[in-house]
């Protein structure tokens, strides 16, 4: 929550199936999402779009600027402009990571921007997925 308050242009996430669930059912990760969001702070995001975790998805749209869907993901991370997070261990259903690695050195967070671009580029919009899904 921390990361999320010093946040002041954006902050994006490349978020395994389960981070959705689990930050939409956390009144203290939501709280700081929107806290962040109303101060003007963009919150971008890209992850698997489920079957069961659609719902879920859907709450994330109403908090967020922007979501979108990419198969198969694997693992997390966030960045902003000024540090960036990675779990270490893989997430537990529902529970934080019990290890997070952090850093602010300038250079490796951009290196970190330039990977969440790239995958950006790759995703599709969350309503293109959930349009496919609810359709069948």
């Amino acid at each position: 929550m921390s990361f999320i308050s010093r946040a002041d242009r954006g902050i994006d996430a490349f978020v395994d199936q389960s981070r959705p669930a689990a930050n939409m059912n956390n009144e203290q990760i939501r709280a700081s999402i929107i806290a962040a969001h109303s101060r003007g702070v963009k919150l971008r995001c890209i992850t698997e779009i489920t079957s069961s975790n659609i719902e879920s998805c859907k709450q994330l749209l109403e908090i967020v600027d922007e979501l979108r869907h990419l198969d198969g993901i694997a693992g997390s991370f966030y960045v902003s402009n000024k540090e960036c997070l990675v779990p270490v261990l893989v997430h537990e259903k529902g529970k934080p990571a019990s290890q997070i690695i952090f850093w602010n050195v300038k250079g490796a967070v951009k290196q970190q921007q330039y990977v969440f671009e790239t995958l950006w580029n790759k995703a599709i919009s969350a309503q293109q997925k959930i349009k496919g899904i609810e359709q069948g």
